[in-house]
């Protein structure tokens, strides 16, 4: 399905990182900050916690309030005792994958992600490919997914797919979509 939606169009595609989703956001309303992981909001005044010790170490929640409450992000927390620290990485780290301006409702596209990260001062995932027309087939896309992380012997988890304007909001649904590695796969 996602193969002919996506035919023709702008595309990139990003490393999906070995860890664990993380949500970071300020109601502008009445300025309450929620820390999430994939299924529960986390209690940001935690001693021993990957989700609150990113934010205390990007100095997230102040970011997300000096931008007047304007973003919601999301990234992936990896590091030793994450997985199986696929990345290798000696300390815990983030890499945004997605961000969202709730004041407009709006998820951003690819470039004006890569503006606000880089504005923000935060690590964002590692884009793999940028195309003007997307033409793959399952085939092509699978062999693409393979590899390994960068600096390591570790099979990388594999690749995701989003357009690069409108990923959220086309055809009335996310428009992403992750090709997994088969000797990730194999190895897991």
């Amino acid at each position: 399905d996602f193969l002919d939606k996506f035919k023709g169009k702008k595309f990139y595609s990003s490393l999906k990182y070995d860890g664990t989703s993380s949500t970071y956001v300020i109601d502008p309303k009445d300025k309450t900050f929620y820390i999430c992981s994939r299924n529960t909001v986390q209690d940001p005044n935690s001693k021993r916690n990957w989700y609150v010790e990113m934010n205390k170490k990007y100095k997230i929640y102040d970011k997300l309030l000096k931008h007047e409450c304007r973003y919601a992000i999301q990234g992936e927390v990896y590091g030793p005792k994450i997985q199986k620290n696929n990345l290798q990485s000696d300390e815990v780290k983030i890499a945004i994958f997605c961000i969202k301006d709730i004041i407009n409702n709006k998820y951003l596209g690819m470039q004006e992600m890569i503006d606000v990260c880089k504005e923000l001062d935060l690590p964002m995932v590692e884009i793999i490919e940028k195309g003007d027309s997307f033409d793959y087939t399952l085939e092509q896309l699978l062999e693409k997914s393979k590899g390994k992380y960068p600096g390591t012997e570790q099979n990388r988890e594999g690749l995701v797919y989003r357009l690069q304007e409108n990923w959220n909001t086309v055809e009335g649904g996310r428009m992403s979509f992750k090709v997994i590695n088969d000797d990730y796969l194999l190895t897991k």
